[in-house]
């Protein structure tokens, strides 16, 4: 009886060591954001994280202040958020940066089905607001924190 307690001990645990985290912060690669979005009144709704990368070939000429930013996402819900929009599962990004303001639509290939992010950058951080908007304008909304790892 004693050597199936050693041996049930040690298939439990090679079964935890084993076990992988598959949550988006989990595995986060090097240079790219933690991402967290919360409701309008304060709750997390959506984790994970955020990568960009300056486009230089689409930015604008020097006299334009603004650079042209390119990625992808991979983010989570937490919970049951409703009217989110498509800010769940794994997709690409576009948008821009002008001097410390950050632009990102989440969802670019759609053309009336978006999540937008407008934040300020300081520093390793960004924060700011994401807005769900279709057809008719945004319909939900909330802030946003994203930290570079």
């Amino acid at each position: 009886m004693n050597h199936l307690k050693i041996l049930f001990s040690i298939l439990l645990l090679c079964l935890v060591s084993c076990t992988k985290d598959t949550s988006p912060t989990s595995s986060i690669p090097k240079d790219a954001f933690q991402y967290q979005a919360f409701d309008s009144t304060g709750t997390i709704v959506v984790d994970g994280w955020l990568k960009f990368k300056v486009n230089p070939s689409l930015s604008p000429a020097e006299e334009m202040s603004y650079l042209a930013i390119s990625g992808e996402w991979h983010f989570s819900k937490i919970g049951n958020p409703v009217n989110i929009g498509h800010q769940v599962g794994d997709e690409i990004l576009k948008g821009t940066i002008e001097d410390d303001q950050i632009w990102i639509n989440l969802n670019p290939g759609i053309a009336d089905d978006n999540v937008v992010l407008n934040g300020k950058i300081n520093g390793r951080i960004i924060e700011g607001h994401w807005y769900y908007s279709i057809f008719v304008g945004a319909i939900n909304g909330g802030s946003f924190k994203a930290e570079k790892q």
